[in-house]
């Protein structure tokens, strides 16, 4: 297991796959036939066939009871895609006398994309662009209900693109008695789905509401969470 990649150039990393054929059998055996298949699953599948035959010298394609043969190949993976990757191996071998027979392996491995955003929130008073928490408290009664403009975004802060799948803002209303009012929403819809898609460097997805009629007179306060 390799450490998590801090940057988007540690994502491509190798991956060494040692072929090992052993003859358990009672008779020498001749190899014909060897070959490794990677697949790689996901979004857009792919695979290729490595004919592993070439890689054993011809002398050395006979094996007998208890021998092994070893072939190394090397393979360049993308640990921070989620992309699941399967090798499969074949090998086929005939003895001096009688039927050929043939042997199969498979080994997966799936690493752990790094899932790694950040969300911030900007809050202001869309008629005067004042913050928020620095909106001063109204001196006549008629100014108490104003409005106030959220905007969220999200970034991509580790070495891997990422795809929102939910985004979720909570606002709490505490009023002056102690009362609670929550009210939770995913604001997924709010983002296009081509644009649900972002990678280091990006600019931020941003995603804009405005609450109505927010009273700054009755005492409550305001609590917005995003995540």
């Amino acid at each position: 297991e390799s450490p998590q990649p801090v940057n988007p150039e540690d994502c491509i990393e190798p991956f060494f796959y040692t072929y090992t054929v052993e003859n358990v059998g009672p008779t020498c055996m001749t190899l014909n036939s060897w070959t490794a298949t990677f697949a790689v699953e996901g979004p857009t599948p792919s695979a290729f066939v490595i004919d592993l035959l070439p890689k054993v010298p011809v002398a050395n394609r006979n094996i007998c009871p208890g021998e092994t043969l070893s072939v190394v190949e090397e393979v360049q993976t993308d640990k921070c895609s989620g992309l699941k990757y399967t090798t499969t191996t074949e090998v086929q071998a005939n003895p001096p006398n009688g039927n050929s027979c043939e042997a199969t392996d498979m080994y997966m491995v799936q690493p752990e994309a790094p899932c790694e955003t950040e969300t911030s929130i900007v809050c202001v008073n869309p008629e005067t662009n004042v913050p928020c928490n620095a909106i001063p408290e109204p001196e006549d009664p008629d100014d108490c209900l104003i409005p106030m403009k959220y905007t969220y975004f999200i970034e991509a802060t580790g070495p891997a693109c990422m795809t929102i799948n939910e985004f979720v803002r909570v606002y709490t209303i505490t009023d002056d008695d102690g009362k609670l009012t929550t009210e939770k929403d995913d604001l997924i819809g709010l983002i296009p789905v081509r644009d649900r898609v972002i990678c280091p460097g990006d600019e931020p997805i941003m995603v804009m509401e405005t609450f109505e009629d927010v009273d700054l007179c009755d005492g409550s306060t305001y609590l917005t969470k995003t995540t």
